[in-house]
């Protein structure tokens, strides 16, 4: 089977390094963005299997890299896993409406996202 990529994006960089270091563990490539602009980028460019998406971040928030996701062919159909902080409870059900495939609380343990991952990508151990 090909290895799958995830796309990381956060503008938190001891998360990235902390999920990154879980997924390649568990034999996915990671691509990484620390703010919404990076994320559209990296999205277009490496079309990973799925991203995991901070709700709050510089140059473009959650919400606006899950609608501009929607507008290209090449990525509206990849799945996104929304992370949210607490107090980010009013953003899940515009985050439902944009698109988003999970929503995750902050914070959690890198390896219930690779389990995320697994579920989400078909990929986990029979």
């Amino acid at each position: 089977m090909p290895e799958k990529s995830v796309l990381i994006v956060d503008d938190d960089e001891s998360l990235i390094r902390e999920v990154a270091a879980a997924l390649r563990g568990a034999g996915y490539k990671v691509l990484v963005g620390m703010d919404g602009l990076q994320a559209l980028r990296q999205a277009q460019r490496g079309v990973p299997d799925l991203i995991l998406l901070d709700a709050k971040m510089p140059a473009g928030d959650g919400l606006y890299v899950l609608d501009k996701l929607d507008d290209s062919i090449k990525t509206a159909r990849i799945p996104v896993v929304l992370m949210i902080t607490p107090e980010d409870e009013e953003v899940v059900e515009k985050a439902r409406a944009f698109g988003a495939d999970e929503i995750v609380e902050k914070p959690f343990e890198a390896d219930y996202i690779v389990g995320l991952a697994d579920r989400m990508l078909g990929t986990g151990q029979a």
